[in-house]
């Protein structure tokens, strides 16, 4: 961390580029946003295109993000948010990998197979979010942060977090720091990370309701279903509404793409890891996963294997309850 920050302190004056991950979602986009408040020429660029959480944020805080296509910007270093892979750079691939100058990667994800190389990183999947650890660096820093900045970071870690059902102690006290600094209540917050989705996302979770099917795994259930759009949030859904775990495929022409989600208690009761699942699965079926323990997820181009992704995904979480269960019992007989 002190490395991390003594080398953003020396290139504030400097020409930085901060760049989003595909489909940059909120936190993505707030993390980069607030970062940008520390630099005094720093450009956010996206490889493609910002999801519609992504763009509500970067609307809201009236930001300018440039598409790499439209990129006209000379910078002498990079920091890539909230990825460390590099499938997730997507059309900026070979200008990270062919960019001559040092290469930050920050992100709060496990680490890919495809990990981006980097001259400094900092790659913590115990934090709830990219805007936590950009938090950490500002304190490093000594940097003051200002009432933009702080809604920029809570609203990421707001929407990271799932509202806080993936907080740690950590992110409680840092959301309490960050909050004194705003004018605005924490249910105002909820609202800008999570507002209530619109009729066709509602009607898509409903429509994925009914697809569901529910495998018992002895005391768990688990989830599974396919949707036309939002997978994450019916994952996220099916969870809430009494899921142990859920895995929810989004399959098109030519991309598949699978979230999957479980109770964050079963990570650090009985050592569930939704990212090397994920990671497993993404092998098996040409494409790429990973995530976060209780929160990950799978993208392949080769459509048409969804169901055999979702029956991997099943066993493989089955292999895990059962080596936890096996665990358990040897530490029992050890303890007699």
């Amino acid at each position: 961390m002190r490395e991390l920050a003594r080398f953003i302190s020396e290139n504030r004056e400097k020409p930085v580029l901060l760049v989003l991950h595909s489909q940059a979602d909120a936190d993505t986009v707030a993390s980069a946003i607030a970062l940008s408040e520390y630099f005094t020429n720093a450009k956010i660029c996206t490889p493609d295109e910002i999801d519609s959480e992504g763009k509500r944020i970067r609307n809201y805080f009236k930001s300018e993000i440039q598409k790499f296509e439209s990129l006209s910007f000379s910078p002498e270093a990079l920091i890539i948010l909230d990825t460390n892979s590099e499938a997730f750079l997507t059309r900026m691939l070979d200008y990270v990998r062919n960019f001559k100058g040092p290469v930050v990667v920050l992100d709060h994800h496990s680490i890919h197979p495809d990990a981006i190389k980097a001259t400094h990183s900092l790659i913590e999947n115990s934090a709830s979010s990219t805007c936590e650890l950009v938090y950490e660096i500002f304190r490093e820093l000594n940097f003051a942060i200002s009432r933009r900045t702080a809604e920029a970071l809570l609203t990421g870690i707001v929407f990271d977090s799932a509202e806080f059902r993936a907080a740690t102690t950590r992110t409680i006290e840092i959301t309490a720091y960050l909050l004194k600094r705003t004018k605005m209540t924490l249910a105002q917050f909820f609202a800008l990370a999570e507002p209530r989705p619109k009729a066709d996302q509602r009607i898509a979770l409903l429509k994925a309701f009914a697809r569901a099917t529910s495998i018992r795994a002895g005391d768990f259930v688990i989830a599974t279903s396919e949707a036309s759009t939002y997978e994450a949030a019916i994952a996220e859904e099916l969870v809430l509404l009494g899921a142990d775990f859920a895995f929810v495929a989004q399959e098109t022409r030519n991309e598949l793409r699978i979230s999957a989600r479980c109770l964050p208690s079963h990570v650090s009761d009985y050592g569930i890891d939704l990212a090397a699942i994920m990671d497993e699965v993404g092998k098996a079926i040409g494409g790429t996963g990973g995530g976060h323990p209780a929160a990950a997820g799978v993208d392949s181009s080769r459509a048409g294997r969804t169901k055999e992704a979702l029956s991997l995904c099943v066993e493989l979480v089955k292999r895990q309850l059962k080596a936890a269960s096996m665990k358990r019992i040897a530490e029992n007989i050890s303890r007699a």
